[in-house]
């Protein structure tokens, strides 16, 4: 029997920090390959090289820095609370061949904040990081003076390369480069501003892809390749989106989804209403409704998930409960979920979650118009040990709905999804020697 097995670990002295192997870090900043200057609506693209024996990218501590400069005449104001309201969408791509994509990544990230940031984080780290507001509002962030600029970096987040479990260095010794090519988004739904605000308007400059990397010696090298056959593996987390609209007055929507991943673990769902995406003068990606809704679940190959349709009632309190299953802090009394437009040294709109639909009625943007509903469905058949297994639903060749039910649609809605699943990312070096994406 040995020490750990029969006492507590602070009285095992042979357990004691290592020397790692020899190692040389850099940090890296890699401008864009298309151009240092991008107007909205363009695109930012990165090269992570490859050809690097013995080199490793630590993509998990990766950011986008760039520089926002305002030529409209007038102040704007970013959407959904921060500079993540740029970018509309994300792929990863090598050898030709997509890693990871992701579209409408501003609004799943306008989400995500909303569930897992305080209105503290984002007044204080946030609005320096980010541009999110300095009162901490979720929905409207930082200003940018007429004619004024504003340095922001943005940690690269969801896809599958930059969220690896548990956490792995990305091998840089394949013989394609790893391409970054990010969507900006439109003006007029990035920002909230004035009626004329366009595309050339906003100037993208001095953008940066900024990331670590480790070189090991080459008996360290050999040592790992050896362990692991010449063939690296690493399990990710990855998202992706699909979309559908609701019309105005209906009361249900069948939606294909088209999600096709061995494993499946949770699908969010928002509504937004269609008139304000593309409105300078309106919360086009934060400003979510219910849109009236009373249940909804997927179906699976004609098998629903879950077995009882989840239900909608006047607070919500079923459906924040099964967010909090699928985010796995339903018992957690720490989680930071922003739902009611709070402000530092304000209450909030407490019918922020239940709000219809969300519609500005004034330029200035009021707490008490500002939607926060979202639904999520949680699709683990294990919950709560995805740094160890997967166990998501297997929907590869089979046909994904979503079954919503409503009262009546109060207005046209674009009714957005989003799927987080476990994707295998594979590099084999006796092999093609370039990285691949088995779903």
């Amino acid at each position: 029997m040995s020490v750990p097995d029969v006492t507590a670990n602070q009285l095992n002295f042979a357990n004691v920090k290592r020397q790692s192997v020899a190692a040389v870090s850099r940090r890296i900043k890699s401008a864009p390959t298309n151009g240092a200057t991008q107007n909205c609506g363009g695109q930012l693209r990165f090269s992570i090289g490859g050809n690097q024996p013995r080199s490793y990218g630590n993509l998990e501590e990766c950011y986008i820095k760039f520089k926002v400069t305002n030529n409209d005449g007038t102040a704007v104001k970013f959407d959904s609370g921060s500079a993540f309201s740029l970018i509309q969408g994300i792929d990863v791509l090598t050898a030709g061949s997509t890693l990871s994509s992701i579209k409408a990544y501003n609004v799943c990230m306008a989400l995500l904040m909303d569930s897992n940031t305080s209105v503290e984080h984002l007044s204080n780290v946030g609005h320096n990081l980010y541009g999110a507001a300095a009162d901490g509002f979720r929905a409207q962030g930082a200003e940018i003076a007429a004619g004024a600029s504003r340095t922001v970096c943005l940690p690269w987040l969801l896809n599958g390369p930059v969220a690896s479990t548990p956490q792995r260095y990305w091998y840089l010794g394949g013989v394609d480069d790893l391409m970054l090519v990010i969507d900006l988004e439109e003006a007029k739904t990035a920002f909230i501003g004035n009626t004329g605000l366009v595309n050339s308007n906003i100037v993208i400059s001095d953008a940066e892809l900024v990331f670590s990397t480790i070189t090991l010696d080459a008996d360290a090298q050999a040592m790992i390749e050896q362990s692991v056959g010449g063939v690296f593996r690493v399990m990710c987390n990855d998202y992706q989106h699909a979309s559908a609209t609701l019309a105005s007055g209906v009361s249900a929507l069948t939606a294909p989804l088209g999600f096709s991943r061995s494993s499946l673990e949770r699908v969010l769902i928002t509504h937004r209403n269609s008139a304000n995406i593309n409105d300078a003068t309106q919360c086009s990606l934060a400003n979510r409704s219910t849109a009236d809704i009373t249940s909804y679940n997927l179906s699976i190959a004609g098998q629903q998930f879950p077995a009882r349709a989840i239900t909608v009632d006047a607070n919500g309190s079923e459906a924040i409960a099964e967010a909090l299953v699928a985010n796995h802090s339903l018992k957690s009394v720490q989680n930071s979920m922003n739902l009611l437009n709070s402000k530092q040294g304000e209450a909030g709109f407490f019918g922020a979650f239940t709000l219809a639909n969300g519609t500005l009625s004034t330029a200035d943007v009021s707490g008490l118009e500002v939607g926060s509903a979202f639904y999520a469905v949680e699709l683990e058949q294990m919950s709560g040990v995805s740094d160890r297994i997967f166990s998501g639903v297997d929907t590869r060749g089979k046909t994904v709905l979503y079954e919503g039910q409503y009262n009546t649609a109060p207005a046209a809605m674009t009714v957005d999804f989003f799927a987080s699943s476990t994707v295998s990312y594979t590099l084999d070096l006796n092999g093609s020697r370039t990285w691949i994406a088995t779903v």
